[in-house]
């Protein structure tokens, strides 16, 4: 996503960018990647878009119990304490989708990983409701 970031987001001058990142790095689908350099690659975003004058969003981590294909592998959620230092906007998945077990609601997914249309129509409306939020603290 760093890579792309100046094509896919720079180049289109969007006011708002919503960054969410890292989780199929946290599930080990293209090998190990380590918690520090995630969020050194959300940062370098987060800082490019900031320079550009496109106001951040940054996602809190959609819950996920356990990757039925990496069952070793637990999500942590460093991105709040730097959006909060930062003063980027935080866009909440992680509260409206979790279960007791810290993973997804089971009426909202498919396998505990990835969304159903009930899980996206809530993602949706938090979108919405950040975005607004973004666009309220619009300098």
């Amino acid at each position: 996503m760093l890579i792309r970031f100046r094509q896919d987001v720079i180049n289109l001058k969007p006011k708002i960018v919503i960054i969410l990142a890292g989780s199929n790095d946290i599930a080990g689908n293209t090998g190990h990647v380590t918690i520090d350099k995630i969020m050194d690659n959300i940062k370098s975003m987060a800082e490019l878009a900031r320079l550009y004058h496109i106001k951040v969003i940054l996602c809190k981590y959609l819950p996920v119990y356990e990757y039925p294909w990496n069952k070793h592998i637990k999500a942590a959620d460093s991105i709040v304490s730097y959006a909060k230092e930062r003063n980027y906007t935080i866009l909440d998945y992680w509260t409206p989708l979790v279960d007791e077990r810290q993973g997804q609601r089971a009426e909202l997914t498919v396998d505990g990983v990835h969304l159903n249309l009930a899980g996206y129509k809530i993602m949706e409306e938090v979108t919405d409701a950040a975005v607004k939020k973004a666009l309220k603290n619009w300098h």
